[in-house]
Order: C-alpha cells, then structure tokens, then sequence
C-alpha cells in the first residue's frame, strides 16, 4: 500500500513538473541558424552539404519538415558530387527523421541505399546508427526477425568498439523487442545486461528509461513488489526535465501497476494524465498512446462500463492500425474477443478472435520464428566464438608470457653462474694476491731487519774506526805539540835554519 502510495505521489510530482518546465531561450539557436543558413548561401557546390546537414540537425527538435528539406537537399548535392561521407551521414539523419515523423517505408528506402555504401567504406559510426534505425523500423512494422538481426548486427560494431554506453543502449533495444514479441523472460535478461553495462560506466543517460522498461517487464511476469522499485528509481533518474515520452512510460508503469492490483480509479487518473502529454506533445500516434487506450478499454471493462471500453479499443485500434502497430494490434483484438464474449455477441468475437490469429500467425509464424530462433544462434554462435577466441588469444598471450619468463629464468640463471663463476675467479686471484703481498711483506720485512742489522753493525763499526781515528788524531797532535814544545826550546837554544826548517814542516802539518 505505501508503494502504491509513493507511485501516486511521484505521478502528481511529475504532473506538477510538467507544467513548471522551462523552454531553453531561442536566441541563441536562432543565432546558429542564421549563421548556417548564411554559410550554406556562401557556399557553392559540395561545400553546401556540410552546413546543409548541421542546419538540419539544429532543426530537427523544433522543425521537422525545414530538418527534412535539409538533409534532403545534403543527401541529394552529396550524391551529385560523389561524396560518399556526407551521402551516408545525410541519409541516415533523414531515415531518423522519417522514422520520427511514421513514414516508415521512406525511411527504410534511404536506409538500404546507404547501409552497403557505409559497409563498403567502413564508415562505422553511420552504420551502426543506420543498424540501430533500421531495427527500430522493422520492429514497428512488426518484422521482428529482421530487426532482431540488425539490433544484433548494430550490437557487435558496438562491442568491437568497446563503447559500454552504446553497448548498453544496443542491449536495451533488443530487450524491447523481445518486449514487444511478449517475450518477457528474453526482454529482462537483455535490460538486466544492459543495467549492469550502465552502472558500469559515469553516466546516467537514459538510465531513466532503462530502469523504466525493466519495471514494465516485472510487472509483466507479475511481480509489483520489483516493478514498483524500478519505477521509482526510474522517476528518480529522470528529474526534474524528464522528457515527455519518458514521462508516458513512467505513467504506463503506474496505471499497469494500479490496473493489476485492481486499483482502478488510480490506473484511470494515471493514463489520462499519459494522454495530456501524448496531446500536448504530438505522441497521438505513438505506439505507447495506443497502449494508453487500450489499458483505458480494459479499466472501462472491468468497471463494466461496455460502451466506454468499446470506445477506447476503436481508439486504440485506429492509432496502431494507422501506423503498423501489430503487436499493440494483437492485443487489442484479443481484448476486443474478449469484451464481446462478455457481451454474448458470439459473430463478432469470432471475427475478432480470427483476425487475431492472422495477426498472431502474421507476426509470429512459423518462418518467423525459424528466423528469430536462427538469429539468435548465429549471434550466439558468433559470441561464443568471440569468447573461444579471446580465451585462445589469451592462452596464446599467456604461454608467450611463460616462454618469455622461461628465457629470462634461462638468462637470469647463466647470468648468475657467470656472476658465481667470476667471483670465485676474482676471490681466488684475490686470494693469491693477498698471498703474494703477504709473502712480500715478510720479504720486505725480513730484507728491512737485515738492513736493519747491516746498519747497526756498520754504525759500529764507523763508531769504533772513529773512535780509534780521533784517539790516533789525539796522539799525533800530542805528539806534534811535544815537537813543537821540543822546536821551541832548541830554537832558543840553537837558531839555525834546520830547527827552522822542523817547525815549518810541523806548522804545516797542524795545518793540514
């Protein structure tokens, strides 16, 4: 009761928020519009695409058919001159354009000059864009098949680009495929997958909506306690500016929640308030209006108001009739069967319980369903494969690693035996130098001993020659003294020349 409580109090909020959002100033777009119109007339030949196409993308939110013309005249100038990029780019944005605005075939007519073009030169980024639009056409004209493989085909560009948010964004749009063929199981693994990509990543866009769809799928399989939470956190993502699309499925999840808990007055308030925004907003020929009518039909019948249900099926029938809504188509005779069944008007449940089943044989036919089960082995055939791949890839990154680490044990171990090797070498001819030095220190020091010694006794020897040369010096001087004492007084006694002679040679010798 509280949840149910908590869903009508965000209804009423995002009632009120819709009528407080502000429209973004239009100067400054005008401005930017001006500036391309006047390149675009500056401009002569091929030159004029460029600008063609960024003036139709400008234009594309406010005015729908100016946005068409452009890309239109790109497409055409960019075909003209050969311009295989400005081809491709101005072709895919016109097919989104057309696919916007219901006129599925044209959009599908551009899409299948330009994909083989795009493949052919690699252009990637359209391509994947061109896969994406092109399922989303197939899925509105109800050939799941196709859709389903060019979802899978746009998905494995994405992965290849290792791109998680446009990983995430290819995983939710084959989740609402699956949705759409009421393969409930399928649509909540692949929105369960995509979720997990999201919280991967930092940004939130479209998280509102990704939260959204997997509310819608619980309460599909039953389960209100999961598809509440995921609504609130949906309506939590969303904000304040949540766009009016977004805001109709909030309100679908809302009313289904209140419809199955048979909470019908609330499920009632809910969906009209989705049909003033599918009003207000041009959505009157979307597919969710024509859920939103055919939900109101059911309320009706179960509040037995027979005429009022009766009225919202037409409604709902002449909206998904008008623009290929098979699936929506499918639903809505069943529940027509069904009214008329209650009504006890038997010819006219029968006509409607066969055009249901050459609408069901017509969606989900045998060939059908060959194909979506075909397609889904090859993509998971290919993903498989991929995975054997990359696990052989890394097996074959793993043993190089191991050989490399092998070769640098290899090196790492020789190069520590040399090291060893030229250790020992090194200490052993460190260990016979210290050796030799060691023998030449007792050498030198035994030499220096001897030297020693040698030094000493010659010493002595100089000290005992002196000794004796200075005691020999002493007795010749003493000896010369008593000569010259002995001169001296024969002198006195005899002058003559030979005692002069004597003390001259005497004087002489002292002096020598």
């Amino acid at each position: 009761m509280i949840g149910m409580q908590g869903l009508g109090i965000a209804r009423r909020f995002f009632f009120v928020v819709l009528a407080l959002v502000t429209v973004h100033s239009l100067n400054a777009q005008q401005l930017k519009v001006d500036s391309l119109i006047t390149e675009v007339n500056n401009r002569s030949g091929n030159g004029k695409a460029k600008p063609l196409i960024e003036l139709g993308i400008l234009l594309a939110a406010t005015d729908t058919d100016s946005s068409l013309q452009c890309f239109r005249n790109a497409y055409r100038i960019a075909r003209r001159h050969g311009d295989t990029v400005n081809l491709v780019r101005s072709g895919r944005l016109l097919a989104e354009v057309l696919r916007r605005s219901y006129q599925l075939d044209s959009g599908l007519y551009y899409l299948d000059i330009i994909l083989p073009i795009a493949q052919r030169n690699s252009l990637l980024r359209d391509l994947k864009y061109a896969y994406n639009s092109q399922a989303i056409i197939y899925s509105q004209q109800s050939r799941f098949d196709d859709a389903l493989n060019a979802n899978f085909l746009s998905l494995r560009l994405r992965e290849a680009e290792r791109d998680h948010f446009e990983i995430s964004t290819s995983l939710n749009n084959i989740g609402l495929l699956y949705h759409r063929l009421h393969n409930f199981e399928y649509a909540l693994r692949f929105f369960l997958r995509a979720l997990a990509v999201k919280k991967s990543i930092p940004t939130t866009v479209d998280l509102d909506q990704l939260l959204m769809n997997i509310g819608l799928c619980f309460e599909e399989r039953g389960d209100h306690i999961a598809a509440i939470k995921y609504t609130r956190e949906g309506i939590g993502a969303c904000g304040v500016n949540c766009a009016p699309a977004k805001l109709m499925i909030a309100y679908y999840n809302i009313s289904l929640i209140h419809f199955n808990t048979r909470d019908l007055d609330v499920a009632e308030d809910t969906i009209h308030s989705a049909l003033e925004i599918a009003k207000s907003n041009g959505l009157l020929e979307s597919e969710l209006h024509a859920e939103n009518l055919l939900l109101l039909g059911r309320i009706s019948d179960l509040k037995n108001k027979i005429d009022v249900a009766m009225r919202y099926f037409d409604a709902a029938q002449a909206v998904a009739t008008s623009n290929g809504y098979n699936t929506t188509l499918l639903d809505i005779y069943g529940a027509k069967a069904k009214l008329y069944e209650k009504t006890h008007q038997y010819e006219q449940m029968s006509f409607y319980q066969k055009k249901y089943i050459i609408t069901r044989d017509s969606i989900i036919g045998y060939r059908m369903m060959t194909n979506l089960i075909r397609i889904e082995n090859d993509y998971i055939t290919q993903t498989k494969n991929n995975q054997i791949e990359a696990y052989q890839k890394s097996i074959a990154d793993k043993d190089d690693h191991i050989r490399q680490k092998n070769a640098l044990i290899i090196v790492s171990v020789v190069a520590a035996l040399l090291f060893v090797a030229v250790s020992a070498l090194i200490f052993k001819m460190y260990r016979r130098k210290d050796h030799d030095n060691r023998r030449l220190d007792r050498m030198v020091s035994e030499r220096t001993q001897q030297l020693v010694e040698l030094n000493n006794r010659t010493q002595s020897c100089l000290n005992s020659e002196r000794l004796s040369f200075a005691k020999r010096v002493s007795e010749v001087e003493n000896l010369l003294v008593k000569i010259d004492t002995l001169c001296a007084m024969g002198q006195r006694q005899n002058r003559n020349e030979y005692l002069d002679k004597i003390k001259s040679a005497v004087c002489q010798a002292r002096l020598r």
